[in-house]
């Protein structure tokens, strides 16, 4: 069973019934490639946005690592892979949220599945 966070979607196309699903290892390919894969989703009008985002995840990976030279070895290694555990997971959220929106606003037809 999922995380509440990492929801599969559905997308159904209303006229020429395509669908597609995001879920599952989606997230993962959402957190770690951020804008290339929503330009991958084929939203190049919203590659700009989620590029800022990804940016920003990218900064703050670069915050982590300078905090975690301020500290003892074994906690910086438990923080710098916590922090950007969590990072990973609002990144990846985000991205998904873009993808989401954007082909609900298309007029796709979005469902929610487990």
């Amino acid at each position: 069973m999922a995380l509440p966070l990492f929801k599969t979607y559905r997308f159904e196309h209303p006229r020429n019934e395509k669908n597609f699903t995001v879920g599952g290892w989606a997230y993962l390919v959402a957190g770690l490639f951020g804008a290339f894969w929503v330009l991958s989703c084929g939203l190049r009008n919203k590659f700009l946005y989620a590029f800022a985002i990804t940016l920003c995840a990218w900064a703050g990976i670069v915050a982590f690592t300078g905090i975690s030279l301020f500290l003892q070895p074994v906690q910086a290694i438990i923080f710098f892979v916590g922090a950007c555990l969590v990072l990973l997971a609002i990144h990846s959220r985000m991205m998904v949220a873009i993808v989401v929106n954007s082909y609900r606003r298309r007029g796709w037809q979005v469902r929610a599945g487990d």
